[in-house]
């Protein structure tokens, strides 16, 4: 965790940089299965 206030601003930008790609990683997930239901294997 940033312990220091001088370090917020970059770790601010850090967080926006992981929920950008989060949000970009569920949409391509419900995009490439539309309607189709994953099945888990069972070993």
């Amino acid at each position: 965790m940033v312990s220091e206030p001088e370090e917020w601003p970059a770790f601010e930008s850090y967080l926006h940089d992981i929920k950008l790609l989060k949000n970009v990683l569920l949409a391509q997930r419900s995009f490439m299965y539309p309607g189709r239901k994953i099945k888990r294997r069972v070993v």
